[in-house]
């Protein structure tokens, strides 16, 4: 009928007089065309600014409107939704961690560090441990100003620090309290996987291989079922096999990227139901490894196994289908010079 109102003109309507914090998630997520997401963002905000009416709703309401406002681009209604959240729900440490991250994606990371340093000294360690996302958006913000985890915190900062982390008077590196931060968590709730392979690429980034491997051992000895950490794991074997760095001759550290490889496909628990790492990623880092073995002690097993998954992934669109053909090209003029040297 020509009297009935256009569903979208219907559905913004509906969400600029809604109060329920839920009920305006639910409509959002309803519309796919970003552009008619950001209207009712920016059409809700305006009402709010007005006075003419206060959404409310629990802390997992305010997280869901909040990460929406991520996916459409909108982080500066995804901050204001956020501040309205922590009013109902005082410190929630969900919400203290989407703020960080609000107000890193809107290109202030230094008033994202204080936040999350005052949170830290105000409520560790129980509360600061409920939840990763404090901890793992603090690391991300750190790192973007930061990416070596090597600079000395500016002095402003440092009485925002636990007291034991000052008392020496030594200069305080971000990498220190970054790792201090995840490790507390960690410490408390050894279940949060992201914690372990966040902190694992902290002393990464620091240069510290063996702690990488010790800390991403550490995870899984709690999180046995980790698809993320396994195949972290076997990433740093496969990146550092040519060094001594981490204890093991080349071809030890090989096995171990294997092992740990191999392991990652067939092991993939997490609470989300989503892949943490892409299967197409772990297949191509089990032939680059099979790869290297076959050349390092000469196993025909081995590269016959590369070949096979190379064969697999040559299909695929993008860098993963390009990528395996170059290498099954490498690989046949591999075996053709190998032959003829044999002759």
């Amino acid at each position: 009928m020509s009297g009935d109102p256009n569903p979208v003109d219907f559905l913004i309507q509906q969400a600029t007089k809604t109060t329920s914090v839920e009920h305006l998630h639910d409509l959002v997520t309803s519309i796919d065309n970003l552009l008619v997401r950001q209207t009712i963002f920016e059409l809700v905000t305006k009402r709010l600014d007005q006075k003419a009416g206060v959404l409310r709703g629990d802390h997992a309401d305010f997280h869901n409107l909040a990460t929406e406002g991520f996916r459409t681009n909108a982080s500066e209604f995804s901050l204001r939704r956020l501040d309205e959240g922590l009013k109902q729900n005082r410190d929630h440490p969900v919400l203290v961690g989407d703020k960080i991250q609000a107000l890193k994606n809107l290109g202030r990371p230094y008033d994202a560090i204080e936040m999350g340093l005052k949170y830290w000294r105000r409520t560790q360690p129980r509360k600061f441990s409920f939840d990763w996302r404090v901890a793992v958006f603090f690391k991300d913000t750190v790192q973007q100003i930061d990416p070596s985890f090597d600079d000395e915190i500016p002095s402003r900062y440092r009485k925002l620090l636990p007291p034991r982390m000052v008392l020496d008077q030594k200069a305080v590196k971000w990498g220190d309290v970054v790792e201090e931060l995840l490790t507390t968590v960690g410490t408390h709730n050894a279940t949060h996987i992201k914690i372990w392979h966040e902190l694992a690429e902290v002393h990464s980034a620091r240069g510290n291989h063996a702690q990488t491997i010790e800390v991403l051992k550490n995870g899984l000895a709690t999180n046995p079922f980790s698809q993320q950490l396994r195949f972290a794991l076997g990433q740093v074997y496969l990146a550092r096999f040519a060094e001594h760095a981490i204890g093991s001759s080349p071809g030890d550290a090989i096995d171990e990227a294997i092992t740990y490889l191999e392991q990652a496909l067939t092991c993939d628990f997490q609470d989300q139901f989503q892949p943490d790492v892409s299967p197409l990623a772990v297949m191509l880092r089990l032939a680059q490894a099979y790869e290297a073995r076959a050349i390092l002690k000469d196993d025909e097993e081995a590269l016959r196994k590369a070949q096979s998954i190379y064969e697999q992934l040559k299909e695929e669109s993008g860098h993963f289908g390009s990528y395996s053909s170059n290498r099954l090209r490498h690989i046949r003029t591999y075996v053709q010079l190998s032959a003829r040297l044999e002759d």
